[in-house]
């Protein structure tokens, strides 16, 4: 438990955080943990969102390329501070490290109209401002 005064007691802590809630940060020179979570997205997106999932696999737009950093940061890469509090303390609270690809497919599906409306050649910068930049958006992920 963290006393609030200690900066060791604040390492225990976040590295407890990272073990129990990062698996992907660091699992090995391999990241299997990250490959397997990355397979399992794909599969989450091409049953809820095929369409989506198949014009992104034509454009060459693979997931290994947009999820791996909201995967290794659990969506701290390009999103506002005060918006990751909020996130990371909702997924603290379901205690579920499972969480996180149902969340990716759930952040896709709001931003899917964005998606289906870019060029072919845009679709990386596309899925690139990916973010989400509110609390309300949060709220509608």
């Amino acid at each position: 438990a963290f006393d609030g005064d200690s900066e060791a007691s604040a390492l225990n802590c976040f590295t407890s955080f990272v073990r129990i809630f990062m698996p992907c940060f660091y699992d090995g020179e391999s990241f299997v943990i990250l490959h397997v979570t990355l397979l399992f997205f794909r599969q989450l997106l091409l049953y809820h969102l095929p369409h989506l999932h198949n014009q992104l696999e034509e454009a060459g737009v693979a997931p290994v390329v947009y999820a791996t950093p909201w995967f290794i940061t659990l969506f701290a890469y390009k999103n506002p501070l005060h918006v990751i509090m909020r996130l990371w303390h909702e997924y603290i609270r379901r205690g579920d490290p499972t969480f996180v690809p149902f969340l990716a497919v759930a952040l896709m599906e709001l931003e899917k109209q964005a998606f289906l409306d870019a060029q072919e050649d845009d679709f990386n910068s596309a899925v690139d401002r990916t973010r989400i930049t509110s609390l309300e958006k949060l709220k509608d992920v």
